[in-house]
């Protein structure tokens, strides 16, 4: 800030808060004045203050030229007494530099509290400074007002000469200080001057500014430099760049069927870039800048647009762009036209694309046809797909569209909230009500709340031209939409069954492909503790089966299904571990070790971890010998069971004599069920048991065959096939291969 440094001698102090030079303080006793209208003098608090209060007291502290003049007041003000405010002014003789300091500015009254009807500031010869004027918050937030003298104030007044696309000229007004030369500063709007930005130093208080990029805002500062190493605060300023190729001004548009009249105003930003032509862009209210269509002409500033796809009473939007060489303009736009009404009969009918294009129309003008009223939809009520409200025909315009593939449409008007209903007919004579067949009518939305239709229809055979009919509910026109979208759902198709092993959590959509999102999941039966939660299947609890999902996606009348199957495997079961006692060298199945349920065609492995059968000999070296069964379906972790065979070293399976065992005799064999076995001319005890071909024992017997004794096996419950019939004691084994039938 700069202020005209003034003596503080021969001075006045007020009561109202300002201590003032070569005045009394009568002059000012004003409060809610601007600081403009103030003689010379400080103003830490300038309003009407009360004799009332401490008291208002002036102490000079130091020495010349090193002093201090410190003025304190402590005044109730006028109004608000009972609660004196207390601040002071401090002036530095030896800097020029001045203090406002507020210890305590509440009144009591919230109409004075804080300066909130005071002013702040100071005037001088050559400048007035406010700092705040009649506001409530001020001096609530600042405690201090520090005044600092200057002998190198800014610059004043900048004003932008001329700015073009890529240049502009910028002149000012010297400070108090009356410096002659300047460093001006330029960038993009925001950058900072310390870092960043172009320099220019100017001799004269102009500048011009080059290089500029068109349609850019800038900042710029203009500094004074008073002295080597003495620079003045910055005057800011900011600007933005034209396009090379200026923009359309107004435009106006006028239509005509089939047709737009389009004029505008358009000036060069200079010599350097005329106009070689305009374009014209155009499309339905509301289409995306540049997906419309483009009219171009020459440097007329008029076109005249033939469209003969321009439809009837429909809402357009136009924008227009000027051309230069290579340069264009921006669009400028949009402006609305709307096509004269044609479609007010049903031989007239607009042809609507079924795409989704939202389509806005005006029905001002339009009237109901003779007769027309004998169509009109039944009063089923509002947010039905079958009539409306009410039968009146009241200001009906008519459409028609080809159905799609699918034979499934939405019709959907609540681009615009016009109270409007709908009706859709198939039909043989557009000129006769009697061949109409009402397909399906709406009025208010189905499951919404606008007074606009929207709702499907179904079944529609495709190809087939069908005609609908829009009506205003009652005679108030205004614009109203259309959109036809074709319904294409499209669940999936099976994918293959999910295997998923007990406990498991299945992902249906894993059932099916190239499905749409925002179906819902059922089970197709009720399934007793299912955890189905959206399209996630959680298999805990539930029976080892195949379970059926139905996957199905709608909207409105149309659906399209699925199914995904979820196979539930079982855990996998290598029964339980065991034991087997044999001699040395004897031939045995390692399935009679294992107990329990267990799944049949695992893998065996020997103590070297290498593959085996099921059916081997015991080694010769008598010991233990750990075997491994290992089983699974492929869904589920395969589960390992162990079998500890038990080698006897007082037995030799190799060293048993014929005569041991060739006196047994099994029949008959084959066999319908009932096996017999003998012993003859032998005393040896033996006991037998019955494996099937997969090692699973089907009987055993505690007793013993002796001598010549005939032992009876009973496997009349037992299906028919192959099995092995093992005899055997401690010394000796022999295994037989019996039939049953």
């Amino acid at each position: 800030m700069f202020f005209q440094g003034v003596p503080y001698t021969n001075a006045t102090i007020g009561n109202n808060g300002a201590i003032v030079f070569g005045t009394t303080t009568a002059q000012i006793a004003l409060n809610n004045t601007v600081m403009s209208t103030a003689a010379n003098g400080l103003y830490p608090f300038w309003d009407d203050l009360a004799g009332n209060g401490g008291g208002l007291w002036q102490q000079t502290i130091g020495t010349a030229p090193n002093r201090q003049t410190i003025i304190e007041w402590e005044k109730e003000r006028v109004g608000a007494a009972g609660n004196p405010i207390h601040f002071e002014l401090i002036i530095d003789e030896a800097t020029q530099e001045i203090y406002y300091v507020y210890d305590d500015v509440i009144t009591g009254s919230l109409a004075y509290d804080n300066g909130a009807s005071a002013t702040v500031g100071l005037a001088g010869t050559n400048q007035d400074v406010q700092v705040s004027f009649n506001q409530a918050t001020y001096l609530s937030e600042n405690s201090c007002i520090h005044f600092v003298y200057t002998d190198c104030p800014k610059p004043i007044n900048l004003v932008a000469n001329s700015v073009l696309s890529d240049q502009a000229t910028f002149s000012w007004s010297a400070g108090l200080a009356g410096e002659t030369s300047w460093t001006v500063i330029y960038g993009p709007a925001g950058f900072d001057p310390t870092s960043a930005g172009t320099t220019v130093n100017s001799a004269t208080n102009t500048i011009s500014l080059v290089n500029l990029d068109q349609l850019t805002a800038y900042d710029i500062y203009v500094y004074a430099d008073c002295s080597v190493g003495n620079q003045s605060l910055g005057l800011f300023g900011t600007f933005t760049t034209p396009p090379f190729c200026s923009n359309p001004t107004t435009m106006n548009n006028t239509t005509s069927t089939g047709s737009i009249l389009a004029s505008w105003t358009w000036t060069a930003s200079s010599a350097s870039y005329p106009a070689t032509g305009f374009n014209v862009q155009y499309g339905v209210n509301g289409f995306d800048l540049y997906t419309g269509t483009v009219a171009s002409s020459g440097t007329a500033l008029n076109n005249i647009i033939n469209d003969a796809t321009l439809l009837s009473g429909a809402v357009y939007q136009v924008y227009v762009q000027a051309v230069c060489g290579t340069d264009t303009s921006a669009y400028v736009g949009p402006f609305s036209v709307i096509m004269p009404l044609a479609n007010d009969s049903v031989c007239d009918a607009q042809l609507l694309n079924v795409d989704g294009t939202v389509y806005t129309f005006n029905n001002a003008g339009a009237t109901v046809q003779l007769n027309e009223d004998i169509i009109a939809p039944p009063a089923t009520g509002l947010q039905t797909t079958t009539g409306w409200v009410d039968s009146t025909l009241n200001l009906t315009t008519w459409f028609k569209f080809v159905a799609p593939t699918s034979g499934n449409v939405r019709i959907n008007n609540t681009s615009v909230n016009y109270n409007g209903q709908v009706a859709v007919y198939s039909l043989t004579a557009c000129t006769e009500f009697s061949t109409f067949t009402l397909i399906a009518a709406n009025d208010n939305a189905i499951g919404g709340t606008s007074n606009a239709p929207n709702f499907t229809v179904c079944g529609l055979t495709p190809g087939n031209t069908y005609y609908l009919m829009h009506d205003g509910f009652s005679f108030i026109p205004g614009n109203y939409a259309i959109s036809i979208t074709p319904i294409n759902l499209n669940a999936g198709a099976f994918n293959g069954v999910i295997d998923v092993c007990s406990g498991e959590t299945a992902n249906l959509f894993d059932g099916v492909s190239g499905y749409s999102t925002g179906g819902i999941w059922t089970a197709e039966l009720v399934i007793s503790g299912a955890g189905l939660n959206d399209s996630l299947f959680s298999s805990a609890g539930l029976a080892y089966d195949v379970f059926n999902f139905e996957y199905s996606i709608t909207d409105g009348c149309a659906i399209d299904t699925s199914i995904a199957q979820v196979h539930i495997f079982g855990p996998s079961s290598a029964g339980n571990d065991g034991t087997v006692s044999v001699c040395r060298n004897e031939p045995f199945d390692l399935l009679t070790g294992l107990s329990g349920n267990m799944d049949a065609g695992g893998t065996w492995y020997n103590p070297s971890n290498q593959v085996t059968e099921s059916f081997i000999s015991a080694p010769n070296i008598p010991g233990q010998y750990n075997y491994d069964y290992i089983t699974g379906n492929g869904v589920c972790p395969n589960d390992t069971s162990n079998v500890l065979v038990s080698v006897n070293p007082n037995c030799d399976f190799n060293g048993i004599e014929d005569l041991e065992v060739e006196h047994f005799t099994v029949y008959p064999n084959p066999s319908t069920g009932m096996v017999f076995i003998t012993n003859e001319q032998s005393n040896e005890m033996y006991f037998f048991e019955v494996m099937d071909i997969n090692g699973r024992m089907v009987y055993t017997s505690s007793m013993a065959v002796a001598g010549s004794s005939v032992t009876e096996i009973n496997l009349t419950n037992t299906q028919p096939g192959m099995y092995f019939l093992r005899a055997f004691n401690d010394r000796s084994s022999k295994v037989f291969q019996i039939v049953l039938n």
